[in-house]
C-alpha cells in the first residue's frame, strides 16, 4: 500500500507540519531573544541610523538590495492591512522585532496605518495599558525574482490567531514585484475574528 500524499497547490516548497510543532516554533520566536541585533535599524524616534543603499542580501537565487527588501516588507504588510481590516481598523499595527527581522527601517505609516517595531517584551508591556494590541511577526524570504512571507498575527493577550502566507514574483530584476498568491491558515484553537476583537 502506498502512503497517502496530500497535494497543496501554490505552496512552492512549503512542507505541511504538525500545528502543535508550528505553534511551539512561533512561540519560541515570539518570546525568544529580544535583545536588539547589532546593526538593526528601528523606526524609533531615537534611531539616527539610515539604511545603506549599497547593502544587499544574497541568496542562492541572486542578490537583492535592502531597499528592495524594505519595499517587499512594506508590500506584504500593506497586503495584510488591505485583506484583514475591511471595516474596523486599529490605530497602530505593531510589528515584531524578532532576531531574524532584517536590518531595515519601516516607514511610520503603511496604508495610512501607524507602524511600530517592538520586541515581544515591549508588546507585552504595552498590553498592560492598551485595550487592544495587534502584533505581527513578519518573516520573509526574498530573493532577486521571488519573495515569500509568513505573517503570524497575535492579539487577545498575545495569543496567536492566524497565519497569512504571501508569495510575490517578477519576471526580471527590473520589473516590479506582483502578488502571486495569498492564503490564510487558522490552525490555532479559540481564535476570534480580528474585527470582533477590535470592537470589544
Amino acid at each position: 500500500m502506498s502512503p497517502k500524499v496530500d497535494a497543496y497547490p501554490n505552496t512552492r516548497g512549503w512542507v505541511r507540519i504538525n500545528p502543535a510543532l508550528f505553534y511551539a516554533f512561533v512561540l519560541l520566536i515570539f518570546s525568544g531573544c529580544n535583545s536588539p541585533k547589532e546593526g538593526v535599524v528601528s523606526n524609533s524616534a531615537d534611531s539616527s541610523s539610515n539604511n545603506d543603499a549599497s547593502s544587499v542580501l544574497t541568496s542562492k537565487q541572486g542578490s537583492i538590495s535592502l531597499i528592495e527588501v524594505t519595499d517587499l516588507y512594506c508590500l506584504a504588510i500593506g497586503e495584510y492591512i488591505d485583506t484583514v481590516f475591511t471595516s474596523a481598523k486599529p490605530d497602530t499595527l505593531f510589528i515584531g522585532k524578532h532576531p531574524d527581522f532584517p536590518a531595515i527601517q519601516l516607514p511610520r505609516e503603511i496604508q495610512k496605518m501607524k507602524i511600530m517595531l517592538l520586541t515581544s517584551d515591549e508588546a507585552m508591556n504595552k498590553l498592560k495599558y492598551r485595550k487592544t494590541l495587534i502584533y505581527l511577526n513578519v518573516m520573509g524570504w526574498p530573493d532577486e525574482l521571488n519573495a515569500e512571507f509568513l505573517i503570524v498575527t497575535f492579539f487577545d493577550g498575545g495569543k496567536p490567531q492566524h497565519n497569512l502566507h504571501l508569495y510575490f514574483s517578477r519576471p526580471t530584476a527590473s520589473d516590479e514585484f506582483k502578488r502571486d498568491s495569498l492564503s490564510f491558515e487558522y490552525q490555532y484553537a479559540n481564535t476570534i475574528p480580528v474585527e470582533q476583537y477590535l470592537k470589544n
